[in-house]
């Protein structure tokens, strides 16, 4: 399943878990929603460590294209930096590159956060839940 299959999946629990009346905390219904978060909780971090799979791709970019750019400007076979081979120049020009890769490597390390956040609060649902359950047994 991709990343969007999991998302439009993560959103049908998401309305399956509001479309229950937790005002009127009947214990059944409450127990499907805690079986509902930790479903979302499960996809949502599968959504998660795909943006970090994503981020540490684009940074091990990041690291091979510095060294192939260091390697290119040093031997000369870069057509505008020909007059620069000296090591601290191919050094400096080989960043440029891997600044580009990790810029996008950012981009997914955010959603990475954001994912595993999500899937975080859910976690505190589920114990909410847990202890709505015990104060209506208590109640009883």
């Amino acid at each position: 399943m991709d990343v969007k299959q999991h998302e439009k999946e993560h959103n049908r629990i998401i309305e399956q878990i509001n479309e229950i009346d937790l005002d009127q905390c009947d214990p059944v219904s409450i127990a499907k929603a805690e079986y509902l978060y930790a479903k979302a909780r499960i996809i949502a971090y599968k959504i998660a460590g795909h943006y970090k799979a994503e981020q540490k791709y684009y940074e091990a970019q990041a690291e091979i294209q510095q060294g192939l750019g260091y390697k290119k400007i040093r031997r000369g076979e870069m057509e505008d930096y020909k007059d620069m081979k000296a090591a601290a120049d191919a050094q400096y020009l080989s960043r440029i590159t891997k600044g580009k890769q990790l810029a996008e490597a950012a981009k997914y390390e955010g959603l990475y956060t954001q994912w595993k956040g999500i899937a975080d609060t859910y976690q505190d649902a589920v114990n909410a839940l847990k202890d709505l359950i015990k104060a209506i047994k208590d109640g009883e």
